[in-house]
C-alpha cells in the first residue's frame, strides 16, 4: 500500500509539474490580450498562479494598457462618501461598502478620483492621501507647507480648492492646493485683506512646491470650501475651478494659470443672487461642461448643456441639448458616461440625490444604504495604478 502511495504522490507531482510547465508556455501576447479584458479582481488572483504573470501584470505598460482597456468595457462606478463610510456602486443600484484603512482618521472634506487613484484630504487639505482600494494600497502625503498665518486684531477665515490629476507629459500624479485667505480689519467692515497661495504635489517628486500666482488671480472669487477642480484626461494634465464670475484653468505640466469667461445665457431668468447656472463644471463626454437656465416668458424657463472648448486662445460655448422636468431647485453636481446625471437639492445635499437620465427623461433615484448621509460622489474607475512609496493595507 506503501508504495502504491508513493506512485500516486509521485503521479500527482509529476502531473502539476505539466501544468505548470504548460501555462508558462502560454504565448505572452495572447496572455496579454486576455489579461486586458480581466477586472482587477481577477488579476489579483492571477499574480499567485506563476512568476511569467506576476511579471506581466505588475509590467508598467501592461498597468496603462489595462487602464486604458478597463474605461471602454469595465462600467464606471460611483464612489459615494456617507458620513464616514465609503460605498461604490457598479450598477446604479447596489452598493459595496469600501472599508477605509485605519490610518484614515481624519474626516474627509474632498473627494477626487483619477486613473483608479482615490485622493482623501481633510477640510483643510493639509491631511492627504492617496489609495487604490481595488489594489488595497495607500500612502500618506508630506504636509504641504503653506499654513494661513492669522492676522492680529482681525476677523479671519480660510477656504481650501484642491484638484487631482494626471500629467501625461511626465508620467506624474500631480495634486494642487489653493488656499484662499480673508482678513477683515475691523469687524463689520468691508476693510479687508484677500490672498490666494497655491501649491502643487508631484508624486515623482514626492514632494510640494509653491506654484507663482499671476496679478490674474491674485483676486479670483472662488467659491466657498467644498468644490473641487475638474479634471479632463483628454486633456494630458488641466484642472479647471469654478469662480463666481470666471473660469479657472490650471495647466499640469506647465504650470501656468488661465482665466476664462463663463457663457451668457440670452435672458436669465431671476434667481436667488441672480444665478444663471444649474450645476457644478461637469466632465461631459471629454469637454468641460455647465448646465444654464434661461427664461422663455415670465415665470417660465429652460435648461440647457453647453460644453466648453478653447483652441489656440479663443473661446467658445457649444449648446448641446435642452433638458427636461427640472426644478430651479435642483443642481447637477456630476454627469455619469452612461447619459445620466447625480441631481441635488442646492440647499440639501443628502439623501434626496437622485439620477436624470436626459435621454429618456426619467428621474432614478439615488439609493444609498438606508439610514445614510450623503457627503459627497466621484466617479470611479478601477486600475491596478500604484506609486512610489505605497504602502499594503493590513
Amino acid at each position: 500500500m506503501a508504495r502504491i502511495s508513493s506512485r500516486s504522490k509521485n503521479s500527482k507531482k509529476s502531473s502539476s509539474s505539466k501544468k505548470r510547465y504548460g501555462i508558462e508556455l502560454l504565448p505572452e501576447e495572447l496572455m496579454l490580450k486576455i489579461f486586458v479584458l480581466l477586472p482587477v479582481v481577477t488579476l489579483l488572483r492571477c499574480k499567485s498562479v506563476c512568476k511569467s504573470w506576476l511579471s506581466i501584470i505588475l509590467n508598467p505598460q501592461f498597468v496603462e494598457t489595462h487602464l486604458i482597456e478597463s474605461r471602454k468595457r469595465q462600467p464606471l462606478s460611483i464612489l459615494k462618501l456617507l458620513g464616514d463610510q465609503f460605498y461604490i456602486d457598479t450598477d446604479h443600484k447596489t452598493s459595496s461598502h469600501l472599508q477605509l484603512p485605519e490610518h484614515f482618521t481624519v474626516v474627509t472634506g474632498s473627494v477626487l478620483c483619477c486613473n483608479g487613484l482615490v485622493c482623501l484630504a481633510n477640510l483643510e487639505c493639509d491631511t492627504i492621501y492617496l489609495w487604490n482600494p481595488m489594489i488595497r494600497k495607500f500612502k500618506i502625503l508630506p504636509t504641504p507647507k503653506f499654513k494661513p498665518t492669522p492676522v492680529a486684531r482681525t476677523f479671519h477665515f480660510c477656504s481650501f480648492k484642491l484638484g487631482f490629476g494626471y500629467d501625461g507629459f511626465c508620467n506624474d500624479y500631480k495634486i494642487v492646493r489653493i488656499v484662499l485667505y480673508t482678513a477683515y480689519a475691523r469687524y463689520k467692515t468691508r476693510d479687508f485683506v484677500y490672498s490666494v497661495h497655491v501649491e502643487m504635489y508631484s508624486a515623482n517628486e514626492d514632494s510640494w512646491k509653491e506654484i507663482e500666482i499671476p496679478e490674474s488671480i491674485k483676486f479670483f472669487k472662488f467659491y466657498p470650501s467644498g468644490e473641487v477642480g475638474v479634471f479632463l484626461p483628454q486633456t494630458h494634465g488641466v484642472l479647471y475651478f469654478e469662480g463666481f464670475y470666471e473660469l479657472l484653468s490650471f495647466d499640469l505640466h506647465e504650470e501656468v494659470f488661465r482665466v476664462y469667461p463663463y457663457h451668457v445665457p440670452g435672458k436669465s431668468p431671476i434667481y436667488e443672487r441672480n444665478e444663471p447656472r444649474m450645476s457644478r463644471l461637469l466632465n461631459f463626454e471629454g469637454s468641460l461642461a455647465m448646465i444654464y437656465a434661461e427664461s422663455i416668458d415670465v415665470g417660465e424657463s429652460f435648461y440647457s448643456l453647453w460644453t466648453f472648448d478653447v483652441d489656440c486662445g479663443n473661446v467658445s460655448w457649444t449648446k448641446q441639448f435642452n433638458i427636461e422636468n427640472r426644478s430651479e431647485d435642483d443642481l447637477v453636481i456630476l454627469y455619469l458616461d452612461d447619459g445620466q446625471f447625480i441631481v441635488v437639492k442646492k440647499k440639501y445635499f443628502g439623501p434626496g440625490s437622485n439620477y436624470y437620465y436626459y435621454t429618456k427623461k426619467l428621474a432614478k433615484k439615488f439609493l444609498p444604504p438606508p439610514g445614510s448621509f450623503i457627503c459627497t460622489v466621484a466617479k470611479y474607475s478601477e486600475s491596478l495604478v500604484s506609486l512610489e512609496g505605497f504602502e499594503e493595507l493590513e
